[in-house]
C-alpha cells in the first residue's frame, strides 16, 4: 500500500512538473513571458492625456492607386500613428481618428527579420491602402529612427509570400 502511494506521489510530481514545463516554454516562445500583460494597459494610459495629437491622416497628393493582387484599384493612404503596445505577436497602433491597428503575424515577423525595431510612442509612417474597414500597410517608417521596412509590394500583395 506504501509503495502505490508513493509511485502515484510520483507520478503526479512528474505531471506537474511536466505542465509548468510546457507552461513555461509557452510563455517564453510568445516573448512576453507573462510579465507585459499590463503594459498596453499602461501605455494606453500614458497616451490618453496627450489627446492624439501626434496622429495625422492625409490622402496622397498625387492621388496614386494600387492594383491589388489585380482585382480593383485602392487608392493610397498614408497615415501617421503612434505605438502603444509592443510584444512578440506585434504592435498595436493608434490612429488619428482613435481606432486601433496592428501589425501581427507574419507581417510582424517579416519586419522583425529585415531588423525593424520601434519603442512604445514612437511615431510610425504608413503607407498603404483600405480594404473595407481594414488599413493594409505597405510600407512602414519609424520617423524616431527614420528606419523603414516594405511589407507588401505595389500591387498589395505581401513580401513575406518571397513569391
Amino acid at each position: 500500500m506504501l509503495k502505490k502511494l508513493a509511485l502515484w506521489g510520483m507520478y503526479s510530481a512528474f505531471l506537474g512538473l511536466l505542465l509548468a514545463g510546457a507552461m513555461y516554454r509557452t510563455s517564453v516562445k510568445l516573448g512576453d513571458g507573462g510579465q507585459n500583460q499590463n503594459r498596453g494597459n499602461q501605455s494606453r494610459q500614458g497616451t490618453s492625456g496627450r489627446g492624439g495629437n501626434q496622429s495625422v491622416i492625409e490622402s496622397v497628393t498625387d492621388n496614386a492607386q494600387l492594383g491589388v493582387y489585380g482585382k480593383e484599384v485602392k487608392e493610397a493612404s498614408i497615415l501617421t500613428s503612434q505605438v502603444l503596445d509592443i510584444n512578440n505577436r506585434g504592435i498595436t497602433l493608434q490612429l488619428s481618428d482613435g481606432q486601433m491597428t496592428s501589425v501581427t503575424g507574419r507581417a510582424w515577423r517579416y519586419a522583425q527579420a529585415l531588423g525593424f525595431s520601434t519603442q512604445v510612442s514612437d511615431t510610425l509612417r504608413l503607407d498603404g491602402y483600405y480594404e473595407g474597414n481594414r488599413f493594409e500597410i505597405m510600407h512602414m517608417t519609424n520617423i524616431e529612427t527614420i528606419q523603414s521596412v516594405s511589407l507588401r509590394d505595389e500591387t498589395g500583395r505581401p513580401l513575406w509570400n518571397g513569391k
